[in-house]
């Protein structure tokens, strides 16, 4: 009898994966950052900035770039580890920034808070663990962000100070809450319609009391 499907079962047979690693964002939060989007586009006339649709914005952990189908078991495997005996916790979306400065931007981000430490705590824990495997730890800082947008390449230097001189204007408004329970290793394939995420795999933190 053949084995039942599963996505990381049938990711073995596909050529190599571009990947990351990932929580996924509450439903709520996802319709507020649309409407930060909404309310940031006629400030930033003219194309400057190639907004993301909020269905794939997420909270990126690691970025793994292109892994072998052979090795998802092994990540998989990484993320339980992670996981295992780690409580669940809350973190907060908050304010308006730019990558890497507002006199340079590129990136335009909400940030996002988590005093505990417990987000870091997890972030780090994911790097030692995925080390052995060939995925060496990042040489920055980990700084915890959801992608609202992308200055255009196109756009000249005095258009993306334009950019910045808006968001630097911005107050640190709290948009919503991210409940980190879970952590999902996804598959993301870019399509004429744009970026389709796909989870390969995924482990569960400890509920809390």
């Amino acid at each position: 009898m053949p084995r039942p499907s599963t996505p990381v079962r049938d990711a073995i047979h596909t050529n190599r994966l571009r990947t990351f690693i990932a929580v996924d964002l509450p439903e709520p939060l996802r319709i507020r950052l649309g409407q930060e989007i909404g309310r940031l586009s006629p400030l930033l006339e003219g194309g400057l900035v190639r907004w993301m649709n909020p269905k794939g914005i997420h909270l990126t952990l690691k970025f793994l770039g292109d892994v072998d189908p052979g090795g998802i078991e092994g990540l998989a495997e990484a993320l339980r580890s992670v996981a295992s005996g780690r409580a669940a916790f809350r973190a907060n979306a908050v304010g308006v920034g730019c990558f890497p400065s507002t006199r340079r931007p590129r990136v335009l981000w909400v940030g996002v808070q988590e005093p505990s430490g417990a987000l870091s705590a997890l972030q780090g824990s994911l790097e030692a663990a995925l080390s052995p495997l060939g995925y060496p730890r990042e040489d920055r800082e980990y700084n915890p962000h959801l992608t609202l947008g992308r200055v255009r390449r196109e756009a000249r230097p005095d258009e993306a100070a334009k950019v910045g001189a808006v968001v630097s204007k911005e107050t640190q408004t709290l948009l919503g809450e991210i409940p980190v329970g879970e952590i999902i290793l996804f598959r993301s394939e870019l399509k004429p319609s744009g970026a389709v995420y796909t989870p390969l795999a995924a482990a569960v933190l400890e509920a809390r009391d």
